[in-house]
């Protein structure tokens, strides 16, 4: 009875504990795993190391219900996850004063956090012991086969990279390799760029234009041509868009690269002709040089990109990050950035270059669109012909769930275009994407 009731307390507190579904999903087979793998090697060991067993069970469930407790501060306190970059950040930049000064003015709420820490481990505590007792009969041959395939279902569960890394021990060491990797970047990051700024007066760039005029870039996030009507799509996935009747469409257009950081390296950075690729790191970038041409630069975004924000969204002349999350179950939507566009549109500068970076269609699909935007399902001529090749269930929802983000993204481009065109001067809009997603096109995937 114990057992039972410590043990709902403790799902329950995995699913109230400010994640979203799937995290918490991913805590409850970790938790279930450790434990039964724990358990399974009291069953299989002689009886002189069940203690030490029982004290690495221990140190374990400490740092659980530390990790549990932290995330649930985190996401309560600044919606955001122990390795994401505001943390990071904040980690790298605080002195021990800052610190202390930070414990003084939430003392109430870093104290709840230490109770509610205190309780989470007493709970795993209770279960624990409570069923090494219910298993503390005679290691039957039967016993030993169950347990033996229960520490392997655990250790094998563990390759898979999404359940590992939300393992404490894993966690931990990939964020303090999270934060050795941002220190050791930022260095290099300032020097390169210090360079580069160093070389923008050979480079020379002069505007030659309008007086007045305003650059609107809306770089997109996983958009494929091939989910688009404006390109011949079979589902109404741009009515927005399609309202604007003088888009130029480009249709040889393709990405260089298939991930986030090359892509924007490649629109975004120069390479002295016939040198490595690698030599854009010391050249001016194109935020670089349209702020030396003149420009008033205005970099909004939606995705929390470490690299991308640091390397060119800091070198704006205002920069707005409203995603603070990090990581792919971030449900900060991408209509937020439209009252910052109105805003970077408003301001007086008579040149304007403003680059939109959306969270777009990045995966989970099914998190990059409101409810009223639940349009496409299994029961149209998409889902038909899908099914004719033999495409599996899980990618026929990927690609529901995809288009449904598509026609999101639809409205919030189009109602960025229609503040563009509400404005006076010379005005250009682009809206191109870092690569695109497969999502059952020419494979079960």
């Amino acid at each position: 009875m114990v057992a039972a009731v410590s043990l709902s307390a403790i799902v329950a507190g995995i699913f109230l504990h400010g994640g979203t579904t799937r995290q918490a999903l991913h805590q409850l087979i970790v938790f279930t795993l450790s434990t039964g793998f724990f358990l399974a090697l009291r069953v299989l060991a002689p009886p002189r190391w069940r203690r030490p067993i029982d004290i690495a069970y221990a140190a374990w469930a400490v740092l659980w219900a530390f990790t549990l407790s932290l995330r649930a501060y985190l996401i309560y306190a600044f919606k955001a996850e122990p390795r994401s970059l505001l943390i990071v950040q904040a980690i790298a930049n605080t002195t021990p004063e800052e610190a202390w000064s930070y414990i003084q003015q939430y003392k109430f709420e870093l104290l709840f956090f230490i109770a509610l820490m205190a309780l989470v481990a007493k709970l795993l505590g209770v279960t624990f012991r409570s069923l090494t007792t219910l298993v503390a009969q005679p290691a039957t041959r039967g016993w030993k086969a169950a347990a033996l395939t229960l520490a392997a279902l655990a250790l094998m569960a563990h390759s898979n990279r999404a359940i590992r890394r939300d393992n404490p021990p894993f966690y931990w060491a990939r964020a303090h390799q999270d934060l050795r990797v941002w220190l050791n970047t930022q260095a290099d990051i300032q020097k390169n760029k210090s360079v580069a700024r160093a070389k923008i007066g050979d480079w020379a760039p002069v505007y030659h234009g309008p007086d007045v005029k305003t650059v609107l870039a809306v770089f997109g996030e996983s958009h494929t041509r091939s989910n688009f009507s404006l390109y011949g799509y079979a589902r109404q996935t741009n009515p927005q868009l399609a309202r604007h009747t003088d888009l130029c469409i480009f249709d040889k257009v393709y990405s260089a690269s298939a991930a986030t950081v090359p892509a924007f390296i490649d629109m975004l950075g120069f390479s002295v002709a016939g040198s490595a690729r690698l030599n854009w790191q010391v050249e001016p970038n194109l935020v670089m040089l349209a702020k030396a041409a003149g420009y008033e630069v205005t970099w909004l975004s939606n995705q929390n990109d470490r690299f991308v924000n640091s390397v060119f969204g800091s070198e704006a002349s205002n920069f707005t990050l409203l995603n603070i999350g990090g990581s792919r179950e971030d449900t900060s939507m991408d209509a937020q950035l439209i009252p910052e566009v109105e805003k970077a549109l408003a301001t007086p500068a008579p040149r304007k270059l403003i680059i939109v970076h959306l969270i777009g269609a990045h995966p989970h699909y099914d998190l990059r669109y409101t409810k009223e935007f639940e349009k496409f399902g299994d029961d149209d001529s998409v889902a038909e012909a899908m099914r004719r090749r033999s495409v599996f269930p899980w990618v026929r929802s990927a690609r529901n769930h995809y288009d449904n983000s598509i026609l999101y993204t639809d409205m919030l481009v189009a109602k960025m275009l229609d503040r563009l065109k509400a404005t006076s001067g010379a005005k250009e809009f682009l809206f191109l994407s870092d690569h695109g997603q497969e999502v059952g096109h020419s494979s079960n995937h």
